[in-house]
């Protein structure tokens, strides 16, 4: 973990729950000029970013933009449409993708095997970034 200053990330499950884990993981990073970067996804996503500025910490949310336009790399007819609005399904992955770029470390609280939070594990073992997940319930280790 670098001294002060720079970037790190926090993807979580939609149904995680466990504020006091979260606490523990992040509480090493705090006071250091860190930015904590993450989905701003209802959840965990928003459980850690909260936890993060009732520290006086600084964040950077990216939320996904699921109505807005498809990228470039869509299938031509893959956008989903429901009750007048329409929205573009890979709009997490792409999210995910902002969410890990520049920081040297994501910690990822899954629980329920979160297609979300275990496919942004996947892209920052992709790139190279050190990455812990933490399961739900299992217990941290002192230290």
């Amino acid at each position: 973990m670098p001294g002060t200053g720079g970037r790190f990330a926090v993807t979580a499950s939609r149904s995680w729950d466990d504020p006091g884990m979260m606490r523990q993981v992040l509480g090493p990073y705090r006071g250091r000029g860190l930015v904590l970067v993450h989905g701003a996804a209802r959840g965990g996503g928003l459980m850690a970013a909260g936890i993060w500025k009732e520290w006086g910490e600084k964040d950077e949310p990216h939320p996904a933009r699921w109505e807005g336009p498809c990228r470039p790399g869509c299938r031509p007819g893959h956008r989903k449409a429901s009750r007048g609005r329409s929205w573009c399904p890979a709009a997490g992955m792409y999210r995910n993708a902002e969410v890990i770029q520049g920081v040297f470390a994501v910690e990822a609280f899954i629980r329920d095997a979160s297609a979300g939070a275990t496919g942004c594990v996947q892209l920052a073992k992709q790139a190279g970034v050190r990455h812990e997940v933490h399961e739900y319930g299992a217990e941290l280790e002192a230290g």
